[in-house]
């Protein structure tokens, strides 16, 4: 299931560096959520017969990690550590230790994750780096290499079981989906930019049923603002949640004063739009702007 795996070590008394690149037979994305879920992490972290009864990730710069291992024969050793760089789906730099009774550290481990695209595969990269180490850091740091290994052989069977039901066009079309991510946001906010357009330049038409243009400083004059611009922030991914959640929420006050007092139908009452797009700009305020954003530009 696997192929061109390798690994390297160096290592001096107190620093240990270490590679390991290995190909899965299933599309980033989904390697990618399986490091970053920690339903699934739960499910293949660790060395074989490992169990990880806490599993609790924050995955954003800064989220703090927390699990704790528990052996076969019932021992657990805790690890904690920090996510520092988050690039969906290509890398993941964060860093770990494991504790000691007292919740000290044993020693400060580095990891960068890298997930190269293949086609239906992933060629993942790990660099693993290790410093200040503690005399009581030794045992865990002599198994380094193969709790790794052991790692990835679970992973590759967690993963083999999450694509095993799909058939191979869409394991591979799942990973455009941070692209057609993109592609929706672009889309609908050329559209809205248009709704606002109207109201404030009469372009391409003018506001029904009359034609023309609304007062600058009305409620619909405010919202051909909002529209035009925050669509317009949107269409390039610029402080995309941000707008989104603001914009969605115009929508919602939209809605609930124009159409909602016209019947309960959204379709009858002329407010599918505005629920609509509610909820696009919902979704884009907790998913981002996708990779084809200045916001993605901006935290590489």
């Amino acid at each position: 299931m696997t192929k061109n795996n390798s690994a390297s070590t160096s290592e001096s008394p107190s620093s240990r560096e270490m590679v390991i690149t290995r190909i899965f037979n299933a599309p980033r994305t989904i390697l990618f959520k399986a490091f970053t879920d920690q339903k699934y992490l739960a499910r293949w972290w660790g060395p074989k017969m490992f169990t990880n009864p806490v599993c609790e990730i924050d995955v954003r710069e800064g989220g703090a990690i927390l699990i704790h291992m528990r052996s076969p024969d019932g021992t657990v050793y805790p690890m904690s550590g920090i996510y520092h760089k988050i690039i969906e789906p290509d890398l993941l730099v964060f860093t770990s230790a494991a504790l000691d009774e007292k919740e000290n550290p044993l020693f400060n481990q580095s990891n960068t994750v890298m997930f190269m695209d293949q086609g239906s595969q992933t060629k993942l990269v790990l660099h693993v780096s290790v410093s200040n180490i503690t005399a009581a850091a030794v045992p865990f740091l002599a198994g380094m290499h193969e709790g790794w290994t052991q790692s990835f052989e679970r992973l590759e069977s967690f993963v083999y079981e999450q694509t095993r039901g799909r058939t191979k066009i869409f394991g591979v079309w799942s990973e455009f989906a941070p692209y057609i991510q993109s592609m929706l946001r672009i889309v609908s906010a050329i559209m809205f930019m248009l709704a606002g357009t109207m109201k404030l330049f009469a372009f391409p038409a003018g506001v029904p049923p009359n034609g023309g243009t609304v007062p600058l400083m009305s409620q619909m004059g405010m919202g051909g603002i909002l529209e035009v611009f925050g669509g317009a922030l949107l269409l390039l991914g610029l402080f995309t949640r941000p707008v989104a959640y603001l914009l969605a929420g115009e929508m919602a006050i939209a809605y609930f004063q124009f159409h909602a007092p016209g019947g309960f139908w959204p379709i009858l009452n002329g407010g599918m739009p505005a629920v609509l797009y509610c909820f696009i700009w919902l979704y884009f305020s907790a998913a981002g702007a996708g990779v084809w954003s200045i916001d993605a530009l901006r935290k590489k």
